[in-house]
């Protein structure tokens, strides 16, 4: 039921709320008593928002419009720090694989062979 009233109020889910319901065999009374209810509170509330801010909109739209380059800038920082992360992190899983968790190069660790071929 989480799934239903979630995908209620986000916007693109509400389609593949309904497949996941059906997948999930959810009984249609029960999908269509939360659908219905969670409608009866979230279109109101919505309408409500819509009417009460109305004349707020254009404020906001300029103080969207003024810092929305500072956002995109911080967004694509934190999208930059996070693969020299990610790319770290795996760059030294790649190194303890091939040098060992001592960091010595395996050449030192590995013994040779009793039974190693012969070089003639």
């Amino acid at each position: 039921m989480k799934t239903i009233v979630t995908a209620r109020h986000v916007m693109g889910l509400r389609a593949a709320a309904f497949l996941t319901a059906g997948i999930a065999r959810v009984p249609f009374w029960k999908f269509l008593l939360t659908d219905g209810v969670t409608a009866m509170l979230g279109v109101p509330f919505s309408f409500a928002l819509a009417y009460f801010f109305t004349d707020h909109v254009k404020a906001i739209f300029a103080n969207v419009h003024r810092i929305e380059r500072w956002i995109g800038l911080l967004v694509m920082l934190a999208v930059a720090i996070a693969v020299f992360i990610t790319v770290r992190k795996r760059d030294r899983h790649v190194v303890e694989e091939v040098d060992g968790p001592t960091g010595r190069s395996l050449r030192r660790l590995v013994r040779p062979s009793r039974h190693a071929p012969s070089r003639r």
